[in-house]
């Protein structure tokens, strides 16, 4: 039983997401006990960032982690799901995503981007949830809100994201300086 691939339906990835960067096929692993064995204390988190903008990254970064391991739970939590989505969605929005990062913060962030590759992506989900996390270790808004459209689309297919949490709370937008 233990060389039965656990999603066999699903074709593998033939092309790395970080083109640099590659790993050596091993014996597939679930996505959430990667993330629980690598990237739950990622770098970035145990090291803590020296700025606010490696402390965002890591922050939001680890919404994303926790979807994933809430979506491999026993019973995924809806309203946490839902949770984590808009914190990632409000924090794509209101950040500062340019503000400047210490280069610790930056070579900590490199070593997450080398761990994220070996993140298995059986799915489609867990395609678009990679791209999200990817989008946040770039530090790119547009990017992170644009594939977590796609993650939104599938959690609402499965029933696992609460519409009215979603759409009726305003997401709080930065205030502009009038001066």
């Amino acid at each position: 039983m233990a060389n039965k691939p656990l999603y066999p339906h699903v074709p593998k990835r033939k092309e790395p997401l970080f083109p640099h960067t590659t790993h050596p096929p091993e014996e597939e692993e679930a996505p959430d006990d990667y993330w629980n064995r690598l990237l739950e204390n990622n770098p970035l988190r145990v090291q803590v960032g020296e700025t606010m903008g490696g402390a965002e990254v890591s922050w939001v970064l680890e919404a994303a982690g926790d979807i994933l391991r809430n979506y491999h739970s026993e019973y995924p939590d809806p309203g946490y799901i839902t949770e984590k989505v808009r914190r990632i969605d409000r924090e794509s929005r209101v950040r500062e995503w340019s503000r400047p990062i210490s280069t610790r913060d930056q070579d900590l962030i490199n070593k997450n981007i080398e761990l994220l590759c070996g993140l298995p992506a059986p799915t489609v989900f867990h395609q678009d949830l990679k791209r999200v996390m990817e989008a946040i270790l770039a530090r790119r808004p547009s990017d992170i809100r644009g594939h977590l459209e796609d993650v939104k689309k599938f959690l609402r297919e499965k029933k696992l994201l609460n519409e009215y949490d979603l759409e009726t709370v305003p997401i709080p937008m930065r205030a502009t300086s009038t001066s």
